[in-house]
Order: C-alpha cells, then sequence, then structure tokens
C-alpha cells in the first residue's frame, strides 16, 4: 500500500527519461520511489505535460 501522499499511477513527466529512477520492465515504465512502486502512465493527449517530477533524481555520474 502506498503513501497517501504517493499515487500508484500518475503520468510521465518530461525528466523521467533523464531520472535515476525510471525502469522499464516489459513496456511498462515504473518509478522506483522511496520503496515503492508507481506505475508511469504515456503523457501523450495531456494538454499540460509536466516537466520536472518532485521526485526527480540525478542519474549517478561515472569517474
Amino acid at each position: 500500500m502506498n503513501k497517501p501522499n504517493m499515487p500508484e499511477v500518475k503520468p510521465r513527466s518530461s525528466s523521467c527519461q533523464n531520472c535515476d529512477r525510471l525502469t522499464e520492465i516489459e513496456g511498462e515504465q515504473l518509478c522506483f520511489r522511496d520503496g515503492r512502486i508507481i506505475r508511469l502512465t504515456p503523457a501523450e493527449g495531456e494538454k499540460h505535460l509536466p516537466l520536472l517530477c518532485e521526485g526527480w533524481r540525478k542519474p549517478p555520474t561515472s569517474k
């Protein structure tokens, strides 16, 4: 069960492609955040596409 402030499903934002939490399994895009799994729905057809997720995290860089 998710925390009340964390949805089980949410629209994918523009920043998801460059986020450390994004995972794709068998065509489903998922966000692993704070031990929770959030299913990301396609943002196509959305009038106002969210640009940045409030939980966005920069991917680790290699040295």
